[in-house]
């Protein structure tokens, strides 16, 4: 009995609540709580967003491949409560033999902090030209998000012949989602543009028709030789 209420099944339906006096406490505290929680039973908590895109370039030093700069993003901007997220890991899954990771100064991240990333990290995967062939073109990776969030549990008894109050109970744990990502290693040079404007195009058309003007010019003008 809680405030003069008998109370049985708060976590479920709410037409089992029974009041034995009004309805005032439960429609004032309660019955918000319950509707709420009914509408967004099913929007996820927890949302983990990888920010990348597929170009690929080369290092300064034309050893390696280098993916465009790698984020990832927990929780919904538009879900003011969703689980708070804490960081995350990364892990090569498949990638060409000598490929690791670096971050945003390129400096290789070792192994041990892959799996402690804060969640504002940024990083990159670098892949050595000359172990990438026709089967392993393509890096596949991991990210595992961390999320603490509220679990909730009930308890009802388990005597048929009794009637017991459900009990509820809330507590904060961590929990995490993970997600695979691919990147194609599909590398195109940067071509510069040969093609001649108009203006060089019409300057070289000038040119040529100045120095053969010259030339027939200088022809006419030559004297023969007497034979």
């Amino acid at each position: 009995d809680l405030f003069g209420y008998t109370v049985a099944g708060v976590c479920g339906d709410a037409n089992t609540i029974n009041s034995t006096t009004d309805a005032t406490f439960y429609d004032t505290y309660v019955k918000s709580l319950v509707n709420e929680a009914i509408s967004n039973k099913n929007t996820p908590n927890k949302v983990l967003r990888i920010v990348k895109n597929n170009t690929i370039s080369v290092t300064s030093d034309e050893k390696y491949y280098q993916t465009s700069q790698i984020s990832v993003v927990g929780g919904d901007p538009d879900n003011k409560k969703s689980d708070i997220f804490n960081g995350y890991s990364v892990k090569l899954v498949a990638a060409p033999d000598g490929s690791f990771i670096v971050d945003e100064n390129g400096n290789k991240i070792e192994d041990s902090k892959l799996t402690n990333m804060s969640k504002d990290s940024k990083f990159y995967i670098r892949v050595p030209i000359d172990k990438v062939n026709e089967k392993n073109k393509t890096i596949k990776f991991s990210i595992t998000g961390s999320f603490t969030t509220l679990e909730g549990n009930y308890y009802i008894g388990k005597d048929e012949t009794k009637e017991y109050q459900t009990v509820a109970a809330v507590e904060t744990v961590t929990s995490n989602i993970q997600t695979g990502v691919e990147i194609p290693l599909n590398y195109t040079p940067d071509v510069p543009d040969t093609g001649l404007s108009t203006a060089q195009t019409v300057y070289f058309i000038g040119l040529i028709v100045l120095l053969s003007g010259i030339g027939i010019i200088y022809a006419n003008v030559k004297p023969s030789e007497s034979k």
